[in-house]
């Protein structure tokens, strides 16, 4: 066969042309997608202010007096299961926020112990038990319902994986995410990386800086760093989610709200 002759047959040559227009019309639409997201971004983050010289972050979700209230009369289990997991979130926002700004520091909110990361995020928990009135054996619900293993998961991110793996609870651990899988896993689940331990705060955007987090339904899965105190988009990765609300939400329906 005559390949130069082939290739430049018309039938060859129109396809060819077809499949460059085609690859041209997909980098345009991945850039003009890149393009939308920035610009949702700075929307977002910083309200009208976006194409200003003086730009101005949209701080309204760090605000503490934001928290929602727990109806344990009319809220279903999996409302207030929900409810713990989003106040979780928030407790571990507000603590990255406050050291971000100077008002605090690790030592005074961690005890500065040797895996802070994952004492940021089980510190959140606790405080949400607290906030939401799941304390001592007030509601049994709560996700450290057991004693055996506490101690050592508070401090340690593998331990607090083997501490809730152990019940081995439906659809409460998940084994390397992707993007698309944030869309059934709840707010205030524990991402447990090799070494790392992080925590989904829901779908949103975050800053340049990495230090604001923006909650929108058009954004992207966000976590929340408490070992460089930062927020950032969940990108993948190898890690272990445990989805903490469908824990608390099992508690519930296990043991009763009141016990």
């Amino acid at each position: 066969m005559d390949i130069k002759k082939f290739l430049t047959s018309k039938p060859v040559s129109h396809m060819s042309v077809a499949m460059l227009a085609c690859l041209l019309t997909l980098s345009i639409k991945g850039h003009d997608a890149s393009e939308t997201f920035a610009d949702q971004q700075d929307a977002a983050v910083y309200g009208n202010t976006a194409q200003s010289s003086e730009r101005k972050l949209n701080r309204d979700y760090f605000n503490p007096s934001t928290f929602r209230a727990v109806n344990w009369s009319s809220m279903s289990n999996s409302e207030i299961a929900a409810l713990f997991g989003e106040t979780a979130a928030k407790e571990l926002a507000l603590d990255i926020d406050s050291i971000n700004r100077g008002l605090a520091t690790p030592g005074k909110l961690y005890g500065l112990d040797y895996n802070y990361c994952n004492k940021s995020v089980t510190n959140a928990l606790a405080d949400a038990t607290q906030r939401m009135k799941f304390r001592a054996n007030t509601y049994a619900g709560r996700p450290f319902a057991k004693k055996q293993g506490r101690s050592a998961a508070l401090y340690n991110g593998d331990r607090l994986l083997e501490y809730f793996g152990r019940d081995s609870i439906p659809g409460s651990m998940i084994h390397n995410p992707t993007v698309a899988d944030f869309s059934r896993i709840s707010v205030g689940s524990v991402i447990r990386y090799p070494g790392h331990t992080k925590m989904y705060i829901g779908i949103g955007y975050v800053d340049e800086s990495g230090k604001t987090f923006v909650p929108d339904a058009s954004g992207r899965p966000v976590i929340a760093s408490g070992y460089n105190e930062r927020f950032s988009y969940y990108d993948g990765g190898e890690c272990t989610v445990v989805d903490i609300a469908r824990v608390v939400e099992h508690n519930l329906s296990k043991a009763g709200r009141n016990r």
